[in-house]
């Protein structure tokens, strides 16, 4: 409780950006898991400065009360698919307008770095989401969406003027950079730029 008040305290000063909360992690069977979402509107933390992790157990009507907040989800399929059998229902947040984003959980359970995730999440979402979503929408989910999310989209998430040149070069087929993305591999990292400057690859480059 002491923690949660300080939290909304820093909240209401700005001493905060942003939180982000691990809430109904769990089988949507799961009592625990389905009050959750109850727990975290009754302490108000339901709002456009909080963004929920996982949510494997919300229905869409929490969806559309995060909606209605601007609350934000981060999606880990992978994760989620190997501790519970069972992933969020992210066509159902996405038909409410919730902003979902995609990273990764952890390294035990979750993939080791976004480009894993990404792919987890293209094959599955082939395999038991009908393709709903198009690769380059989950390529948004782990770049501008965050970004959006986390409220520094005025500095990362696209590119255009005036943002920090955050970039990465891929070898593989640029009239389908999207399907591209999701057939690499680490070794298809050509270059990796971090505010305009190179850390990795390609001496030439």
């Amino acid at each position: 409780d002491s923690f949660a008040d300080e939290a909304l305290r820093k909240l209401a000063g700005n001493e905060l950006d942003l939180v982000l909360i691990h809430v109904a992690e769990g089988d949507a069977r799961d009592l625990e898991s389905t009050l959750e979402f109850t727990l975290l509107k009754g302490r108000s933390f339901l709002g456009p400065r909080t963004a929920v992790i996982h949510g494997v157990a919300f229905t869409p009507t929490d969806f559309r009360n995060m909606r209605s907040a601007a609350t934000g989800l981060v999606w880990s399929p992978r994760s989620n698919i190997d501790l519970y059998g069972s992933t969020t229902d992210v066509i159902a947040a996405f038909r409410e307008g919730v902003f979902v984003a995609l990273a990764p959980d952890w390294a035990p359970t979750g993939n080791r770095n976004m480009l894993a995730e990404l792919q987890y999440a293209a094959q599955f979402n082939k395999d038991y989401l009908g393709g709903f979503f198009s690769n380059q929408q989950l390529f948004e989910m782990a770049t501008s969406i965050p970004a959006r999310i986390a409220r520094i989209d005025d500095k990362v998430g696209t590119i255009q003027v005036g943002l920090y040149a955050d970039l990465f070069l891929l070898r593989g087929d640029a009239t389908r950079p999207f399907d591209a993305l999701m057939q690499s591999t680490p070794k298809d990292v050509q270059l990796v730029l971090v505010n305009g400057v190179p850390i990795y690859g390609d001496s030439k480059l």
